[in-house]
C-alpha cells in the first residue's frame, strides 16, 4: 500500500532522531524508496531533535550514515513535546507561534 501512495508523490520528506537505531532504519527506508523508483532528488530527510544535543550524533555523521543531506534541522522541544503528546495534538498546533512551528 505505501509503495502505491509514494508512486503517486512528487516528493517525500522522512524524519529522522539523530541516534543509530533510527538513522539505521531511516537508511534501510530511503534504500527501499530508492529500489520503488523515488529518486533521491524527491527525498528531503530532516532531522527532529527531541533531547539535547550533546547526546545526539553530529550533522555529518547522520548525512555520512544516511548517505543523504539533510534539508532541515527541527530544534528539541521537549516541554512542547509532552505538552502536545498530553493534548493529542501536534506540537505547531499547540504552539503556532513557536520555533518549532517556524522549523
Amino acid at each position: 500500500m505505501v509503495e502505491k501512495v509514494v508512486a503517486e508523490c512528487d516528493s517525500v520528506i522522512l524524519i529522522v532522531e539523530p541516534f543509530q537505531l533510527t538513522l539505521s532504519i531511516g537508511k534501510a527506508v530511503l534504500e527501499r524508496l530508492e529500489q520503488i523508483g523515488l529518486g533521491f532528488g524527491r527525498i528531503e530527510v530532516v532531522i527532529f531533535n527531541r533531547t539535547r544535543s550533546s547526546l545526539q550524533l553530529p550533522l555529518q555523521t547522520v548525512e555520512n550514515v544516511l548517505g543523504h543531506n539533510i534539508a532541515s534541522v527541527i530544534t528539541p522541544a521537549p516541554e512542547l513535546a509532552y505538552q502536545a503528546a498530553e493534548a493529542n495534538s501536534a506540537m505547531i498546533a499547540l504552539q503556532p507561534d513557536s520555533l518549532t512551528a517556524d522549523l
